[in-house]
């Protein structure tokens, strides 16, 4: 009886979805059901600060790429990281037992997976040595249609192998069942499920029940993506919690329509928390452990069409 093959080389699986859709979260999870010691985590922010990396559990092996999205700008960096984690596997001297077996790569909010697929699968060394198991890209349920009709998000559904719709406990059936519908119009042939905290489930009949597209996309985009923006807001340290919030209130009403993303780190009454937001949409902010006490103050904004300078003279006040 002949023996079948063994493909030894590296799994990697690139977790991708638009701009606060869950990445983080889902990936939490998926790392608990697996040996830690096997395990390395690519965190991809195209802001020049990473954050996603805190919530992560500190002793899974990271390599944090910041300043640019690993489809494109940081690629160069991402493909070395990655020839490095190669090298080290092979090293006659690598301890077996410890060995790197499995990469998940965390991608930008605003990455295209395709392209860093590609850029794994040709390269001459990283093709030899790491299979891409699969791309999973995480469609956000609670997000309006503000964002869901940009083309980028078409193009990282369309490369998906799985598709998982996620914070459906936020949304009615009839919400699931429209994004689904979006999903299915764009990869056919992609598993679709929904992901809520990190929890995946099988879609029910409701909520894969069928709409027409052009009801629930009637003016979806087809040009390509406008450039986005990144930038810093740098706070101080005794900077007022009560004085913050209303900023940053004052500011998602005013640009909450042109700021896809926020995120950043910032002292408070409670201690030292993590603020996320989506559009106009802020997350309840997370504790922080006391080893980011130390850390500095700062927003990071993620979007296009906003006026950087007025925006940093209104923050200005909070420094005072």
């Amino acid at each position: 009886m002949g023996s079948q093959s063994v493909d030894r080389r590296i799994q990697l699986s690139i977790i991708s979805g638009f701009l606060g859709s869950g990445k983080t979260t889902f990936l939490q999870h998926k790392i608990f059901k697996k040996d830690h010691s096997s395990i390395c985590i690519v965190i991809n922010e195209a802001g020049d600060i990473s954050i996603d990396d805190v919530l992560l559990d500190d002793k899974i092996e990271k390599i944090k790429i910041s300043g640019g999205c690993i489809c494109c700008d940081s690629n160069a960096e991402f493909v070395e990281k990655l020839i490095d984690l190669c090298g080290i596997r092979n090293h006659a001297n690598a301890d077996f037992n410890n060995r790197i077996d499995t990469i998940l790569v965390e991608t930008s909010g605003i990455s295209d997976p395709a392209a860093i697929y590609d850029s794994i699968v040709n390269h001459s060394i990283l093709g030899r040595n790491i299979v891409v198991k699969g791309i999973s890209v995480l469609l956000d349920a609670f997000d309006s249609n503000t964002f869901i009709s940009e083309p980028l998000i078409a193009k990282q559904l369309a490369c998906a192998d799985d598709i998982y719709i996620t914070k459906t406990d936020l949304v009615s059936n009839e919400v699931v069942a429209q994004k689904y519908n979006i999903a299915r119009y764009f990869n056919p042939s992609a598993l679709i499920r929904s992901c809520s905290k990190g929890e995946i489930q099988n879609l029910t009949e409701e909520q894969t029940r069928q709409f027409g597209i052009k009801s629930i996309l009637p003016d979806a985009k087809t040009e390509r993506v406008n450039s986005y923006e990144t930038f810093i807001v740098n706070l101080e340290e005794n900077t007022d919690w009560n004085n913050l919030v209303i900023w940053v209130s004052a500011l998602l009403s005013c640009h909450g329509d042109k700021i896809l993303r926020l995120k950043g780190i910032i002292n408070s009454p409670a201690g030292r928390l993590l603020v996320q937001g989506v559009g106009p949409n802020i997350q309840k902010p997370q504790r922080l452990p006391k080893e980011f006490y130390e850390s500095k103050n700062f927003l990071v904004l993620i979007g296009r069409g906003f006026d950087k300078t007025d925006i940093k003279r209104s923050a200005n006040f909070l420094n005072t």
